[in-house]
């Protein structure tokens, strides 16, 4: 699983590191995201990121629609 949450942050590097210099806490919220093991704790901060306006223009709907498939927790 390890590997497989280091592939999917590489790709969000890459598709989000435009908001790094506009909101450098959510940024680093989404990279961490593959790696949060509590449920709960992933469930708090996805609904942080998915209500922000920096990610809106992103397309990470879809991306984080999906995390079922590649949510550690």
């Amino acid at each position: 699983m390890l590997l497989w949450g280091w592939h999917i942050q590489r790709n969000f590097i890459s598709k989000f590191s435009g908001i790094s210099k506009r909101n450098k806490k959510i940024y680093d919220l989404v990279l961490n995201l593959p790696f949060i093991s509590c449920k709960k704790k992933f469930e708090e901060i996805f609904e942080e990121i998915f209500t922000s306006e920096d990610l809106a223009e992103t397309g990470i709907n879809g991306k984080l629609q999906a995390k079922e498939r590649w949510a550690k927790c």
